[in-house]
């Protein structure tokens, strides 16, 4: 019996009772003329209809149909992981920051594409740097979807809370991205301290930050893999411990002062930063996060207020940002061509992208005298043209009706002008350090409240903590890491 068919049958009686509804049967993959493309949630209820209507452009520009199947969010990564395992044949999926884009490169389960790019022109339609940021050792298994991939880290607050208070987030924005060094870092925390302190006595009842993200470190440095960073400014080429940067160390000594003082919910260890209901947002003044042109009505809806900005870095382009959300073509599919085309289709032709996005106007959506649209309610495809990011180039999504006109073009440019990433197409071996890197990851989960949150005194446990990195191998992953950096920047020159 073949091997591969025999591992396919193990895998599909081991898994019949926890199939996802909409997956299809396991091993069917692909038929002679559709392309099988798996993404995750629920399969929507009018999906048959709107692939019909999608396959009337797909069909006669590649001479195949489309099938979507929708796998549930929380399975999918473990469900692809055993279908490439398996060998099982299907033509395209998501990866990205579900579905490790690397991990599956790792796995074998991706085609490699490399020569197909040019051979359909897709090179066309993405820019070369996405498709930089997606080539491991050379080659190319995937292709980044457009959107936006240079978001700026920034503070978040009600603007009319700001006016009242007088707070000047310009000059915490101003201080963030012109920090070079340990003594700025220190006079921008110093803003952040009277911030704090103003909004904490103006709003005692709510809590004043949630550390969702590392306010110190970010203007200054990106993180290559746990415990390993650079600068992020290109001004030198040597990699770092996360725990020898002076700004790290000053971070830690910082958030616990925070954490005293009152300023962070003191259920944070057990609770964690995730906020899931508009409630919990509501009670956070300064929220950390991610900005993006555009994204406005979605912080009013949730939060309840306009909000203001202090972008903590300038647009940036990191190393990983465009692999989180991606498209790639299956090892084992029969129609390799057909579905780098489709690649191509999705991302270029905005008719079809929006039937997969929005569905079919009037059925599913409506469109008023701007071109804008409005979903109708329980029309069996309600919401996915939110999630444009997973299908393609999110730019030639219909805008709903309380966007702002002008955000792809402004979201483009700020990805096209943005700084980039020194490490942009390096993509690390780790197959030499794996273990060694899983242990520094248990190590930083176990340490997770007391360095991130501040729940602890880092006179009590930093010395332990530094002494088991060192003893899981950071050194050791530090000396690999930077020799294959050396070599990848060496290679840049040739």
């Amino acid at each position: 019996m073949n091997k591969k068919r025999l591992i396919t049958g193990l895998l599909c009686l081991a898994t019949v009772g926890t199939m996802a509804v909409g997956l299809s049967s396991c091993g069917e993959g692909s038929s002679g003329d559709t392309l099988v493309w798996y993404t995750f949630e629920d399969r929507p209820e009018d999906l048959d209809t709107v692939l019909a209507k999608a396959n009337e452009i797909i069909e006669p520009e590649i001479g195949m149909k489309l099938d979507m199947q929708y796998i549930d969010s929380a399975s999918y990564q473990e469900k692809m992981k055993l279908k490439m395992a398996a060998g099982e044949e299907y033509d395209l999926a998501f990866t990205g920051y579900i579905n490790n884009y690397q991990t599956a490169v790792s796995l074998g389960g991706l085609y490699d594409i490399t020569d197909l790019i040019d051979e359909v022109g897709l090179r066309e339609v993405i820019p070369e740097f996405y498709f930089d940021a997606a080539t491991v050792d050379g080659r190319i298994y995937g292709v980044p979807n457009i959107q936006v991939v240079s978001n700026p880290v920034c503070l978040q607050m009600d603007k009319e809370l700001v006016a009242q208070l007088g707070i000047d987030l310009n000059a915490i924005q101003e201080a963030a991205q012109n920090a070079k060094n340990i003594d700025d870092i220190k006079a921008y925390a110093a803003m952040l301290d009277d911030l704090f302190a103003t909004v904490h006595e103006a709003q005692p009842d709510k809590y004043v930050y949630n550390p969702t993200y590392n306010l110190i470190t970010s203007p200054m440095y990106e993180e290559l893999l746990p415990g390993i960073c650079i600068r992020r400014d290109g001004s030198s080429t040597e990699l770092q411990k996360w725990i020898d940067t002076e700004e790290w160390n000053y971070g830690v000594e910082k958030i616990r002062e925070w954490y005293q003082k009152g300023y962070i919910r003191n259920d944070i260890a057990s609770k964690g930063t995730s906020l899931t209901t508009n409630e919990e947002y509501r009670q956070i003044i300064v929220s950390a996060g991610t900005w993006k042109p555009g994204q406005d009505p979605y912080v009013m809806e949730r939060d309840g207020y306009e909000p203001a900005y202090a972008l903590l870095h300038v647009p940036y382009v990191g190393r990983t940002s465009a692999l989180a959300t991606m498209n790639s073509v299956g090892a084992n599919t029969k129609h390799p061509k057909e579905a780098v085309e489709f690649l191509k289709l999705i991302n270029s032709n905005k008719e079809l992208f929006n039937i997969i996005c929005w569905g079919i106007e009037g059925v599913h959506y409506t469109k008023n005298e701007d071109g804008k649209i409005k979903e109708i309610e329980n029309s069996g495809y309600n919401g996915l043209g939110k999630n444009a990011w997973k299908y393609g180039n999110q730019f030639n999504a219909l805008l709903l009706e309380d966007q702002e006109d002008g955000i792809w073009e402004e979201t483009e440019e700020m990805n096209n002008t943005a700084m980039q990433s020194p490490m942009l197409g390096f993509v690390p071996d780790t197959d030499v350090i794996t273990n060694e890197l899983a242990n520094i990851t248990n190590i930083n989960s176990e340490y997770t409240a007391r360095i991130v949150f501040g729940t602890e005194d880092p006179s009590v446990y930093m010395d332990a903590y530094k002494n088991q990195l060192e003893s899981a191998g950071l050194t050791k992953v530090l000396d690999e890491l930077q020799k294959q950096y050396d070599e990848f920047l060496a290679s840049k020159e040739d």
